[in-house]
């Protein structure tokens, strides 16, 4: 074969080659499916209303802004999912979005769906969703005149003139959960009622939804502030690009997610049930789990508490985005720390701490695992629930899941003895005498200490005091028995005096180490008070738990007769 024919055959057989390969391109990117297309996020809000009850930290999953106004909160005492939802009273409360393109649906396929809950109906003409503002600013409103039989999607092309959809609804009751589904599918508005059209399909032919540029509110008219939704809502969503429903459906029988994205999920705590002492380290080990991959998640929550409340709780969250850890304030209203686990740093409330240096964590696949690690103070005591809780990088989250128990037994307090416990004393001279108290809970767990110096266990005509630890204030009983006098703190220029004796409150002191709490009483006894005495102490902690009144030591208080 010459090199002239060899040269042409193996020319045409890369023509051939380029020709597969532009073939293999063409299919490639133009006939393939687009998996851009396929995953389109249509959801532009989503509200679960899940959080800690009278919270109003609104978590729109698409990562809007939401503000409540009112008394408009997170109220776990209804829900259809997720342990919570919004509440409003009907008074004043609503909540607000920024402007967003995200509500401007134009021409187009919308869906905007919810469940709501009727504190009240008579006569109700409530707001549920609207961009609505005064005239000339209007894009759509949805009413729900109850009062009316009615419900109303009011919308504007102009931005001023006011348009109006009815359908039908009769029988609406307080107490019950609804589905509520309006849907614009092309030139059809139609209204679903627990999945079901009611009412003739609205014809929009032509409508062209007015872009106005103001807030999406909830729970109110805008135009004026008005018709104040009273009750509970529940999964509101707003789709835009989509009718969800075309044709009569069953209404959902569990939470929403983003188009594109999977709820995280708790998994197991370890322990899930344990008893405790105050002051001690304790360690739990939660996993929190996102098919999307454990780096999806954003944040996993541990809370320890009788009920899901933020307030006097042991509240704590791994940012896993930022690895720094968290714990709630007292009042439950901000977060404390901004530490990495393994560091050498302690967050604390009055409640309990969290020790971060003994705190791991690790994620693998989809599982994110954490080992929490606490000491929970003095005070925080009995059986706590303990609740997990995930978020991902879609604001989704998976509610509160009640995984497990610790109890934190209350130890009772005890009486250590008082100094002097015997001895003669002298009427108008000042004495001295030291109680001690301990409890294993810490000192400060102990609420009240009590002295009755008198023949029996009588309060009248008598020494008979206390300390509240709690106020840091000293009491004297009234010669009768029937009162308190005082209330001033140890160290302070106060006397606090009945018939019998007085008690010097700069000359009292009171310190508090570990489990033991002294005090030490200044008296005076008056020439009234003679006669043998015993020492009685009593101690009550913040439990209520007391040790009654027992005889610790006596006193004598000679009778001088006057000198003659």
């Amino acid at each position: 074969m010459s090199l002239i024919k060899l040269s042409k055959i193996l020319q045409a057989r890369l023509i051939q080659l380029g020709l597969i390969i532009s073939l293999a391109l063409f299919f490639f990117l133009f006939l393939t499916p687009s998996f851009a297309a396929l995953s389109s996020n249509y959801t532009k809000f989503l509200l679960h209303g899940d959080g800690v009850s009278g919270s109003i930290d609104f978590k729109d999953e698409t990562g809007k802004i939401v503000t409540a106004y009112g008394n408009a909160r997170i109220d776990s005492s209804q829900s259809k999912f997720g342990g919570a939802c919004a509440y409003f009273d009907g008074l004043g409360d609503y909540l607000i979005l920024p402007d967003s393109d995200d509500w401007c649906f134009g021409s187009g396929d919308f869906t905007i769906d919810c469940w709501v809950r009727f504190a009240s109906v008579s006569a109700a003409d409530y707001f549920l969703v609207s961009q609505y503002g005064t005239a000339t600013y209007r894009n759509f409103g949805i009413e729900l005149y109850l009062g009316g039989n009615t419900v109303n999607f009011i919308y504007s092309v102009d931005g001023n003139t006011a348009k109006i959809a009815n359908f039908p609804w009769v029988g609406a009751a307080a107490n019950t959960w609804y589905h509520l589904a309006f849907v614009r599918s092309g030139n059809s508005l139609k209204f679903y009622l627990n999945g079901t059209q009611t009412g003739s399909i609205a014809d929009v032919s032509g409508v062209n939804l007015f872009n106005p540029g103001s807030p999406l509110s909830i729970g109110c008219n805008p135009d004026g502030l008005g018709n104040y939704f009273n009750g509970w809502i529940d999964e509101i969503r707003i789709s835009k690009g989509i009718a969800r429903w075309t044709t009569n459906f069953i209404p959902p029988v569990s939470p929403y997610v983003l188009d594109n994205n999977s709820y995280p999920e708790i998994g197991s705590l370890t322990p899930a049930s344990s008893s405790v002492l105050n002051n001690t380290s304790v360690s739990f080990t939660a996993t929190y789990s996102d098919p999307d991959g454990w780096q999806n998640l954003s944040t996993a929550r541990i809370l320890i508490n009788t009920s899901i409340s933020s307030t006097n709780a042991v509240y704590a969250y791994y940012d896993q985005n930022s690895n720094k850890l968290y714990l709630i304030n007292d009042a439950g209203s901000s977060w404390l720390g901004g530490f990495a686990p393994g560091s050498a740093n302690i967050i604390e409330n009055s409640f309990g701490k969290l020790d971060c240096s003994k705190i791991t964590v690790t994620g693998s696949e989809t599982s994110l695992t954490v080992n929490w690690a606490f000491i929970f103070k003095t005070g925080f005591t009995g059986t706590k629930n303990i609740y997990l809780y995930a978020i991902d990088d879609k604001n989704v989250n998976s509610g509160f899941a009640l995984k497990g128990s610790v109890s934190l037994p209350n130890q009772q307090p005890t009486i250590i003895f008082i100094s002097p416990s015997s001895g003669i004393g002298q009427n108008m001279a000042q004495q001295v005498f030291t109680t001690i108290f301990s409890d294993l809970d810490g000192w400060n767990n102990i609420q009240y200490a009590y002295l009755l110096i008198n023949s029996s266990i009588n309060g009248a005509n008598s020494f008979y005091g206390y300390y509240n630890q709690n106020s840091n204030k000293i009491y004297l009983r009234n010669d009768s028995n029937t009162a308190w006098l005082g209330g001033f703190a140890p160290g302070s220029a106060n006397i606090i005096e009945n018939s019998y004796c007085k008690i010097d409150c700069s000359a009292t002191t009171v310190s508090g180490n570990a489990d033991k709490l002294v005090i030490s009483w200044a008296i005076t006894f008056k020439p009234a008070y003679t006669g043998i005495k015993k020492a009685y102490l009593y101690v009550k902690d913040d439990s209520n738990a007391y040790v009654g009144w027992s005889q610790m030591g006596t006193w004598e208080l000679p009778n001088h007769p006057p000198v003659t």
